[in-house]
């Protein structure tokens, strides 16, 4: 039964990011795309990092 709310939320949550991204999304220019994932691999790296030590401490 909690795997069922849980993925209602989810659906619910995807729904709600999407139709606020359509309306307010705009095009991005290359160098704005550029410059924003220039921050994706650190990120991706420190949520690494963070999910490991979480890991170690159970």
């Amino acid at each position: 039964m909690a795997l069922l709310t849980i993925l209602a939320l989810l659906a619910v949550g995807l729904f709600i990011v999407i139709k606020l991204t359509e309306r307010t999304g705009k095009e991005k220019s290359m160098e704005q795309a550029r410059s924003m994932s220039k921050w994706i691999m650190p990120l991706v790296f420190i949520s690494l990092i963070i999910q490991l030590i979480y890991m170690m401490m159970k």
